[in-house]
């Protein structure tokens, strides 16, 4: 069966797919990925099945004013560049080890013209020059708690382009979350934080988010990630709560330059009260941090 792998080059500044994105498409129309709006990836499909290149291809999408129109861009954007290149045995074993880098969590940079892998810096650019491809490991949430803030932060994630692994060994707070929070970019990890840290890379597109109010959950998972690269260390709480924290981690041995690192209470100042709103100035948060590290 013949396949093909997609990787979008260009795109306008408010694509759901931006520079990087990827889909793989079968002869028999079967679509895993993304590359856009819904219309511009029936498109692109339509395109490939009908002209079925057997060599790789570079195509402009949406150039001019009417099939911009049709493809729902908005007003003003640019046209849509994606490189179409058939999946041959040696396109299939690239592929194979950029993925195996991205399940170890490492970035990879793979060579459009030659299919060739090689391991890259974390904050590489996506386009970083005329024939590669940068892939980094998806944006990463470690929230401890099961808290109906950290419930709120589940559901708006998930549009976000990041995962989440909710750590709450409380049986009695398991059961509180609904199906709708379940899925794939949402983990929930019954086993204390150090069992959890003990198999878990806290790498620089992590994020560390204390949000139980339980200094049994919490500060293990914060006390852990002080050493690390994680993007965001935060935890929710009053300035009094959080000066107790301070004192907490510094007797387990935190030095006050590390302590420094944690933003408490986490999330901008927005005058937030209720769960959702919290969530808001968490997630606004992240954004924010996150923009230093993919700069």
């Amino acid at each position: 069966m013949r396949c093909w792998w997609v990787t979008v080059l260009g795109t306008f500044g408010s694509s759901p797919a931006p520079a990087g994105s990827t889909l793989a498409l079968s002869e028999s129309e079967e679509i895993t990925g993304n590359v856009g709006l819904p219309a511009m990836e029936r498109l692109v499909t339509q395109r490939i099945l009908s002209l079925q290149p057997s060599e790789s291809v570079e195509w402009v999408i949406g150039g001019d004013s009417d099939s911009a129109r049709a493809l729902d861009f908005p007003a003003g954007a640019d046209p849509l560049t994606v490189w179409v290149e058939p999946v041959t045995d040696s396109v299939a074993g690239g592929l194979a080890s950029l993925v195996q880098l991205l399940e170890d969590r490492r970035s990879g940079s793979r060579n459009l013209r030659s299919g060739a892998v090689q391991e890259a810096h974390v904050s590489a650019a996506v386009l970083s020059d005329g024939d590669s491809v940068v892939h980094h490991p998806p944006w990463r949430l470690l929230i401890s708690g099961a808290s109906p803030v950290a419930l709120e932060l589940c559901r708006r994630s998930q549009g976000l382009q990041l995962d989440c692994v909710v750590i709450e060994p409380r049986p009695e707070f398991q059961s509180t979350w609904p199906e709708a929070v379940v899925g794939a970019a949402v983990h929930h990890e019954p086993r204390p934080a150090d069992a959890v840290l003990a198999d878990t890379r806290l790498d620089a597109r992590s994020a560390v988010l204390a949000l139980a109010h339980d200094p049994a959950i919490d500060d293990p998972l914060l006390y852990a990630a002080l050493g690390t690269p994680v993007f965001l260390l935060g935890a929710l709480g009053s300035r009094a709560n959080h000066a107790a924290r301070l004192q907490r981690l510094a007797a387990r041995g935190a030095t006050d330059d590390v302590l420094t690192r944690i933003q408490g209470p986490v999330g901008l100042d927005i005058g937030s009260r209720s769960p959702a709103e919290i969530s808001v100035a968490i997630i606004a948060q992240v954004i924010l941090s996150r923009r230093v590290v993919s700069a």
